[in-house]
């Protein structure tokens, strides 16, 4: 029969100790990639300086739009677990839009020019992939 020492904690204590901490420390789970309406709205892809004085206020959900004139960008999520890599959109404007081919140029260059923005680039609808024929290998 196994005893217990004196003045040492049981094993299923430390057991339970190391589980707790290993909660406490593990990376939250990824959210999930935002869903995005190509055929409504013009996404952009926006860097973020990592050296900028605060960036807070560029990446708040609920907060207001980044640019207002010409139009309104707004946030959208980040760019998987990239820390300065972004999506912003324009709502109402897709990229075939006759609108959006009157303001694109402003409105790419107006946020080049926002205080903590290095990179701005306009996103591509996704492609369908096709499965090549069974024959083909």
């Amino acid at each position: 029969m196994l005893g217990r020492c004196v003045g040492l904690p049981a094993f299923t204590d430390i057991v339970d100790a190391y589980a707790e901490m290993s909660s406490l420390s593990s990376p939250a789970a990824p959210a999930p990639p935002p869903q995005l309406s190509f055929g409504q709205n013009t996404y952009l892809s926006v860097g973020l300086s990592p050296d900028a004085p605060s960036t807070s206020g560029l990446t708040r959900r609920d907060g207001p739009p980044i640019l207002t004139d010409p139009v309104p960008v707004s946030y959208v999520a980040p760019v998987g677990a990239l820390a300065d890599e972004h999506i912003y959109q324009v709502v109402g404007l897709d990229q075939a839009s006759p609108r959006w081919a009157e303001v694109e140029k402003d409105v790419l260059a107006a946020l080049k020019g926002v205080d903590g923005i290095k990179r701005v680039s306009v996103m591509d609808p996704p492609k369908q992939r096709f499965k090549r024929g069974g024959g083909d290998f």
